[in-house]
């Protein structure tokens, strides 16, 4: 056992005991909104929705409560592991950053106001964008929301590494104002920080770098999907794909050719069997259930994995992805909750492992 985990890992395993239950989550798509703050009340996200309660009314409160307590994780987390792996640590969480900025730029581009409160990004009509739990600081939002334009955002950015990835995709969005090649490189930036900042210190460390070779893999096959349902130009997509996962490139770039969604799909089986996803597809028509089974396929396949090894970074950062599942899974059932979804719905949204 590596003695430089040993005390952090400690104060993880205690709040290992807070994470919510299949079984807790899954009984919560019976309920109403009400039912659900109820049920929470009753588990450690009770300091939250305290907490919150004065500033938030339901369904608004849940959404900032479930956000507030990944942030208590993340934060965890973040302070958890020895310094030589601190910066692949700081590499993910620049996740959250990159989500800010989008919902920035986007609003920016839209014309809405957002606001910064309490740890959170707020958007139109008092909606939570996001979660300030990433490397920069509430400053640099505040500071970035106040800007006129996304040009000054972009310009400030470049005190920051990613700055320099937006400033040559600026001229396209200049003349187009399409934001898609800015969002790409945002994406692009943040995988290759992963990558380039996962140093090997146990040897065991491959199973986080396959993670994030696989979660490559996933978003180039929903950019594809996508593409493919809008019927973009592959000479337009190529330039959005990223090379570093385990699915080559002409491999992705064949699957354009197919005649259908579920063909396209097919086409990835040697790497994922998306014959599930493809039944729903064809009869919703909606591309979110292939997200949710490559996601769901990937987090199941290395967890186990992270969890049944030793004390080291794979602890860690299996705590990180248990945190983040929890609130995927929350979140979908309040928003299926407020969209009236049905029971049946609401459960193909969740990510069970």
């Amino acid at each position: 056992m590596d003695r430089t985990y040993t005390g952090s890992y400690g104060r993880l395993k205690v709040s290992f005991g807070d994470f919510l239950s299949n079984q807790f989550l899954t009984g919560l798509i019976s309920r109403d909104l009400e039912g659900i703050e109820v049920a929470l009340s009753e588990t450690s996200y009770r300091e939250d929705i305290e907490q919150l309660a004065s500033l938030y009314k339901p369904p608004e409160l849940l959404d900032f409560a479930v956000n507030r307590h990944l942030i208590k994780k993340n934060r965890l987390a973040q302070f958890s592991p020895p310094p030589n792996a601190r910066p692949f640590l700081k590499a993910y969480f620049l996740k959250w950053d990159i989500e800010n900025i989008k919902s920035i730029i986007s609003s920016k581009t839209l014309g809405y106001q957002a606001a910064e409160s309490e740890s959170f990004l707020i958007g139109f009509r008092n909606l939570p964008l996001g979660i300030l739990a990433g490397t920069m600081t509430q400053e640099d939002f505040r500071i970035m929301i106040s800007l006129g334009s996304v040009d000054a955002v972009i310009d400030y950015l470049t005190r920051y590494g990613i700055g320099t990835y937006l400033l040559v995709h600026m001229e396209e969005y200049r003349k187009t104002k399409d934001v898609t090649s800015l969002y790409s490189a945002m994406d692009s930036y943040h995988f290759t920080s992963m990558l380039d900042s996962l140093k090997f210190y146990n040897g065991d460390e491959s199973n986080i770098r396959d993670y994030i070779r696989e979660t490559i893999d996933s978003y180039n096959i929903l950019s594809v999907l996508k593409a493919t349902q809008l019927s973009v130009p592959l000479e337009q997509v190529s330039r959005f794909l990223f090379a570093r996962g385990n699915i080559p490139i002409s491999v992705i770039e064949e699957s354009m050719r197919m005649q259908s969604i579920e063909e396209a799909a097919a086409h990835f089986k040697q790497y994922y069997d998306l014959t599930s996803a493809s039944e729903k597809y064809s009869r919703s028509g909606l591309l979110y259930h292939y997200e949710i089974e490559m996601r769901s396929t990937i987090i199941s396949k290395y967890a186990t994995k992270m969890s049944a090894l030793p004390v080291s970074l794979n602890s860690i950062f299996y705590f990180i992805i248990k945190a983040e599942v929890e609130r995927e899974n929350l979140r979908a059932i309040i928003a299926g909750k407020l969209y009236n979804l049905s029971d049946e719905r609401i459960r193909e949204l969740l990510i069970l492992v």
